[in-house]
């Protein structure tokens, strides 16, 4: 049976709806976390042979401390990632099954292929030439890698394609440079220890 109040609702279409808007879900049930495409994550990952990773550490962990007020430091997390790399894929992972997305990935396998080949490649130059050389093609499964993460954590901010960061900026295009000087200087070290020409003397 309508109401009085219905009856002014539909006399009035200017009125503001009364009934209570229902979310999907609200700021206080969303872990804030870094959205950024994965398309741009891979690719920068990759030009700067790597060095994109602190970014992405940092900012998704800035996310959280101001979110959570937790007594973390985002920076040292960032640098150190190899020992909180299983702790931010858990939480990333934790957030997605908290709001029923499906997540095709284990954070505990991710997690620790990322944190081998972190050491792999961090010891691998004074173990033989061979595994020095193969450590470099760690970086884009890296990227791969921090990708099925970052589509995880993008599908938790309603943003699954990182459309909020899908551009190039100039801090984006300055982290490249220093990232093409980098594999410069890798192809270089490379070419040296394959014989094509001798380093003594430089």
């Amino acid at each position: 049976m309508p109401t009085a109040s219905s009856s002014y609702a539909l006399d009035n279409p200017y009125q503001a709806p009364t009934a209570e808007l229902i979310k999907k879900r609200t700021d206080e049930d969303t872990l804030p976390l870094f959205v950024v495409s994965t398309t741009k994550l891979f690719t920068m990952f990759v030009l700067t042979m790597g060095l994109y990773g602190l970014v992405w550490y940092y900012q998704h962990y800035k996310e959280i401390k101001q979110a959570t007020g937790a007594s973390l430091w985002p920076v040292p997390r960032a640098i150190f990632a190899l020992f909180f790399t299983h702790n931010l894929f858990k939480r990333i992972h934790n957030e997605a099954t908290s709001q029923n997305i499906p997540v095709k990935w284990s954070h505990t396998l991710l997690a620790t292929a990322m944190v081998a080949m972190y050491l792999i490649s961090y010891f691998a130059g004074d173990v033989s030439d061979i595994i020095y050389l193969v450590s470099y093609a760690f970086v884009p499964v890296m990227a791969f890698i921090l990708v099925k993460v970052q589509r995880t954590a993008n599908a938790t901010q309603d943003d699954p394609d990182g459309s909020d960061n899908n551009s190039v900026t100039f801090l984006n295009v300055l982290w490249v440079a220093l990232g093409l000087v980098l594999w410069l200087a890798v192809a270089v070290d490379v070419a040296s220890r394959l014989g094509f020409f001798s380093l003594e003397g430089y």
